[in-house]
Formats: C-alpha cells, sequence, structure tokens
C-alpha cells in the first residue's frame, strides 16, 4: 500500500512537470533559421551622419498589402506582385518598380528610422538604394564591403524576380549635422507582423572611433536605443545576447538541468559543468570559423544529437550513476552543443568582422552567466529539497527527469526526421 502511494506521487508529479516543462518548450526549438537579420552602419563624418544598412525586403512591406479585390485576393504590396502556387498566396518583386522608384521604396525604412541627439530628431536624406535575391549580395560586414555593395545597379538585370521574403535590400541614409555626435538613440518603427520578428537580429557597427564598436540588439528596435563610443557598452551587448540565448534555447536547459540534478555533489557539479562549458567554448569558435563539414544535413545533425544528450543525462541522472569520466563526458557533449551556438553567431558576424573577438568573448561570457544561474537556483533547492525533505528527493528528482526524457524524445523524432529530408 506504502508503495502504491509513492508510485502515485512520483506519477503527478511527473505528470504536472511534463505539462509544465511541454508547455514552455512545445513551440521553440534551439536554432533560429531565418533571415531575420538587419545590420546598421553609422558613419561620422563632417557635418552629416550616414546610415548604411541591410534589411530584409519583408520588412519594409509584408504589413502593406490592399484591400480585397474581385479574385478574392488582397491587392499587391508596393514593389511587389502576386503569385498563387498550389492554392498558396506568395509575394514576388516587382523588379520594375523598384527600378524606376528604388528611393519610393526606401522612403518606407526611412520614415520608421528615428535617429535623435538627445530630444532633436535628425532628418535623413535618401541616398543610394541597391536590392539583391538571398544569396546574391555582397558582403556587408566591413564598411568597405558595405560601400562596394552600393556599386552598381539598383536590381541587376540579370537576377530573376525574386520572392519577397528572399529579397534584401541595402539603403543609405544621410543625416545632416551641426556638431560632433557621440551619442544618439536609434529606434525603428517597422512592425512587418511577420513570424519570430521578436527575434530579429540587429547589428548596429558605429564607426566613431578607429575601431569600430558593435551593438547587437534583438528585436525589432521598437524602443530608442543608446549607442555611444563605449567599446564595454558595445561588448556588454553580446554578453547580453548570450546569456538571453542560453535562457532561451530550451534543449540547453534541459540538458543543464539534468547534469545538475544528476551530480552527487557540489563537486561533482563543478566538474560536470566545467566539463561542458570546456567543450562548447571550443566549438563555438570552431563552427563560427567554419572548421565544420559545410554540408546541408549538419545543423540538422547537432540537432538531433543535442536532443540525445539530454535523454543520455537524464538516464545517467534516473539510475544515480556518476560516469568516471564525467568531465570529459560533459566536454565531448559540450562540444555539440557549442555547434549550435556558433550557428547563430555565424549568422550575424563574419571572420574578419571588426571586434571580432570582443564579440565572441562577450557572447561566451553571456552563456556561461545564463548557465550559472540556473545551477545557482536548481542546486540549493535540491540541497534543502534533501536536508529538510529527504524522502522526496527522489520523486523529485523522477518529476524533473522523466519530462527531459519525454520531451528530448519528441525533439529526437521530429529532428531525425528534419536530417533525413536533409540528407
Amino acid at each position: 500500500m506504502l508503495k502504491r502511494k509513492k508510485y502515485k506521487k512520483i506519477f503527478i508529479l511527473v505528470l504536472l512537470s511534463t505539462v509544465f516543462l511541454f508547455y514552455f518548450t512545445k513551440s521553440f526549438s534551439h536554432f533560429k533559421l531565418n533571415a531575420n537579420i538587419r545590420l546598421f552602419h553609422i558613419v561620422h563624418e563632417e557635418n552629416q551622419i550616414r546610415v548604411l544598412a541591410r534589411t530584409p525586403l519583408a520588412y519594409l512591406i509584408a504589413d502593406k498589402l490592399g484591400s480585397i479585390q474581385e479574385d478574392g485576393l488582397p491587392s499587391p504590396a508596393p514593389f511587389s506582385t502576386n503569385l498563387v502556387i498550389d492554392g498558396i498566396l506568395n509575394h514576388k518583386l516587382d523588379s520594375d518598380q523598384l527600378r524606376n522608384n528604388p528611393k519610393g521604396l526606401a522612403k518606407f525604412f526611412a520614415d520608421a528610422l528615428i535617429i535623435k541627439i538627445g530630444e532633436q530628431k535628425l532628418n535623413p536624406v535618401i541616398g543610394r538604394v541597391v536590392a539583391y535575391p538571398i544569396n546574391k549580395q555582397k558582403p556587408f560586414s566591413k564598411l568597405t564591403e558595405a560601400e562596394d555593395s552600393f556599386k552598381g545597379e539598383v536590381y541587376n538585370s540579370k537576377y530573376e524576380e525574386a520572392f519577397i521574403g528572399d529579397t534584401i535590400i541595402d539603403i543609405e541614409l544621410i543625416y545632416p549635422i551641426q556638431d560632433d555626435v557621440k551619442k544618439f538613440s536609434i529606434q525603428s518603427l517597422l512592425n512587418p507582423n511577420l513570424p519570430k520578428q521578436e527575434e530579429t537580429a540587429n547589428l548596429i557597427i558605429d564607426h566613431y572611433n578607429k575601431k569600430p564598436n558593435i551593438h547587437r540588439i534583438t528585436g525589432l528596435l521598437n524602443q530608442p536605443v543608446i549607442i555611444t563610443n563605449s567599446a564595454l557598452k558595445a561588448f556588454f551587448t553580446f554578453v547580453v545576447n548570450g546569456f538571453k540565448h542560453i535562457l532561451e534555447g530550451y534543449d540547453h536547459i534541459l540538458f543543464i538541468l539534468c547534469l545538475i540534478v544528476g551530480a552527487q555533489n557540489l563537486t561533482s557539479l563543478f566538474w560536470r559543468i566545467t566539463g561542458f562549458t570546456v567543450g562548447h567554448s571550443i566549438t563555438i569558435s570552431f563552427g563560427f570559423f567554419n572548421i565544420i563539414p559545410n554540408y546541408v544535413w549538419f545543423i540538422p545533425f547537432i540537432e538531433t544529437t543535442i536532443a540525445l544528450t539530454i535523454i543520455y543525462a537524464a538516464f545517467l541522472a534516473l539510475f544515480g550513476k556518476e560516469h568516471k569520466n564525467i568531465i570529459l563526458v560533459t566536454g565531448l557533449i559540450g562540444l555539440l552543443h557549442g555547434f549550435g551556438f556558433s550557428f547563430i553567431l555565424s549568422e550575424i558576424l563574419s571572420i574578419d568582422s571588426a571586434n571580432l573577438w570582443e564579440s565572441l568573448l562577450g557572447f561566451n561570457v553571456g552563456v556561461e552567466l545564463g548557465q550559472l544561474l540556473i545551477a545557482i537556483i536548481v542546486w540549493p533547492c535540491l540541497l534543502i529539497i534533501s536536508r529538510i525533505l529527504p524522502r522526496y528527493i527522489v520523486h523529485i528528482k523522477w518529476a524533473i527527469l522523466i519530462p527531459c526524457i519525454f520531451i528530448a524524445s519528441i525533439w529526437f523524432g521530429e529532428r531525425t526526421i528534419q536530417l533525413i529530408s536533409s540528407i
């Protein structure tokens, strides 16, 4: 009878934990494989600030579809045409309209980009405008590359008309100023209502100093962001993004949770976290510098194996086994997770980007702080429960680990399908 009550309690705890974890993780996966990236070069010149910006075209016109027509379709957004494929409405670039009026398109961007010095709003003059199909664009990470991207036609006549979601646009805005500007705010009022737009990666590269400062901001920039010539503040934006990334990467959280629950004591916890940290620190750099297989299947492979590592760590913790070479095991697993982190950074930085090592270091520091926060919260709670309510510690561990196995198994199935389809 006592055993039945014990297992009943464990079952209820497991069920509640599964519902809770599944609710918060079902819509999320680690990798953000999209083109939600905007770059801004801020160039300080005599009597003017120039902004050289690159943005996906969808950000400018996705919310500008017209009223419903007789055919039941909305009238096309400016600079686009409608195309129905297999009953699904798609939108393609109207390249002729773009070539005839490039500044008309750029005006959507210029009107929405708010740059202020104190409370004074600067008024932009639209300069050059160039558009590219995605994967045809020129490099844009360095200032010289950004300048070079504006050379040539508004939209090369050799390019086919791309889908709106597969088109990027480079825009030059010129802001007349009176005095030298060391501090300003930047804000964007664009709200295209796109999926995952809150995950937009904004890279703001301020060229006030000889060595430019890179600021990495996530979101639509719908709130003013203060930009100064402080290298420390720029570094801190990458720390914040690394911190957010670990807390938003639910597969990483589940793995760290399993590591913590499986630790027999504080020494074990230390070596587990240390091994994982060393491992992913190495491959954050390796993956970023492309010292990895350059195949379509590689990212799905990493995703799939990460799900497996959660299952493995959970079973290890479930049966209370401490691996003899735990630092080696967690180090090897850390190598896999590090590739995941590196994919995020490589989306927004190139190998020859300014402040590359500072950006990598800041991101890595943020990741470590996120891990440390999880350990600081979970480990003391488990320790307190084991001392005050020792008979319930097994129940609690099962309630944490079984849902981790369940959710990771679902991810493993989903990601295996993606892996197979990519081969």
